[in-house]
């Protein structure tokens, strides 16, 4: 199996992404020297982790999707016991140096990936919130972690959650030819049109915590918006896409919102430094 496709299963850049999104929020909550190591490093583990074991697990789907992802037997098992190892892992080291919440939040992230193949995924009703509150979880580690709350952290939080919830939809919808006969995705179960205008009003619902995030930035901190602003423009692109053209812009729609996640970091980085 050739290099690339080592950093592909692994998604480096989603575990660095989550690394410093919690480092920048537990800084942010006045965390620790201590909280400001472990609690990235916990995260980090974290998404290799899922990201190792479900690709292992759910080989057979990604095959459908491109026959270069196909794992030979003898690498489905240290794919699968690696990413297993990842995750015992950050469950270490927030059992031993981070709060009971990081703990908590840790184990949970695991069991959804080590049951979301087999039961997590098999409705959308499970499927779609799950992943979206286990992709929120690098903001709330580093919320628990800290000792303070900052006024920008809970709305940025639930605006997080519901871009990530669209962001499902999305690629729910991108994956129909996929997941037919696997699991019961909105846009199988009610159609993509249904599906797009739900997430539309999803995302429009999201902005208001934009609204409430934009009022918390501390008086003085104006640049601050400047990533904010970039960030909506994304969100409302999406939002207007979603509930007035057609299927067939989800592969831009769901760049446009990893988009306006980076916005938001961006803005978490500026009110640190």
């Amino acid at each position: 199996m050739r290099s690339l496709h080592y950093l592909r299963l692994a998604r480096l850049q989603h575990v660095l992404m989550g690394a410093m999104t919690t480092w920048l929020v537990v800084t942010m909550s006045d965390g620790s020297t201590t909280a400001r190591f472990f609690s990235p490093l916990a995260i980090g583990l974290d998404i290799l982790g899922a990201s190792l074991f479900y690709f292992a697990a759910a080989n057979k789907m990604y095959i459908l999707k491109d026959r270069s992802y196909a794992l030979y037997k003898k690498q489905r098992v240290v794919v699968t016991a690696l990413g297993l190892m990842a995750m015992l892992g950050a469950i270490v080291v927030a059992t031993c140096c981070l709060s009971r919440l990081c703990v908590c939040l840790t184990i949970f992230n695991a069991l959804v990936i080590l049951y979301y193949k087999d039961f997590v995924s098999k409705r959308w009703w499970s499927k779609n919130p799950m992943i979206a509150m286990v992709c929120v979880t690098p903001i709330l580690i580093g919320w628990a972690a800290g000792e303070n709350t900052h006024p920008s952290v809970p709305s940025a939080a639930i605006l997080a959650f519901f871009a990530y919830l669209v962001r499902e939809i999305i690629k729910d919808i991108q994956d129909q030819r996929v997941d037919r006969h696997l699991r019961l995705t909105l846009p199988l179960v009610f159609g993509p049109t249904l599906a797009r205008w739900t997430a539309g009003f999803l995302l429009l619902l999201g902005l208001y915590f934009w609204l409430l995030l934009a009022a918390s930035v501390p008086t003085g901190q104006y640049h601050v918006f400047v990533p904010l602003l970039i960030g909506l423009s994304y969100f409302g692109r999406v939002t207007y896409s979603l509930l007035l053209s057609k299927a067939g812009q989800e592969a831009k729609e769901s760049k446009q919102i990893l988009i306006g996640n980076v916005c938001l970091i961006l803005a978490f980085f500026l009110l640190v430094v």
